[in-house]
């Protein structure tokens, strides 16, 4: 007997979840300064519909920089685009221009969306 689709099978699927994973490089100098933004930032985010949790973590080099990284769990991809209105919203009320702020900071940004995987 083979496996069947969900789809064909009639079977509902839940949502599957979406990561965000940003990975920054911190200049000491530069840390309090940043973790203040990501600490507004992670409010917006927290209240937004779909939203799950967070873990922001740390890797201090001690070569005058830090590795910092977030993970956000949202429900499902498809509530990205409220996530983004939202903190693009946030942004023109305080009159942030985030790329802006990252390059007078000095931070290095990567980041990407990335999904679950059953192995």
């Amino acid at each position: 007997m083979g496996l069947q689709s969900p789809i064909l099978s009639g079977e509902v699927l839940a949502p599957e979840p979406v990561f965000r994973i940003n990975r920054f490089t911190v200049p000491d100098a530069s840390r309090t300064e940043f973790m203040a933004l990501i600490g507004d930032t992670l409010a917006v985010i927290r209240r937004q519909p779909g939203f799950v949790r967070d873990t922001v973590l740390e890797n201090a080099t001690g070569l005058g920089a830090s590795s910092l990284m977030t993970l956000i769990e949202f429900a499902h991809q498809s509530v990205l685009p409220g996530v983004i209105e939202a903190l693009a919203a946030d942004d023109r009320a305080r009159g942030l221009d985030r790329p802006a702020e990252l390059e007078r900071l000095g931070i290095r940004a990567e980041n990407g969306l990335y999904s679950l995987l059953d192995i």
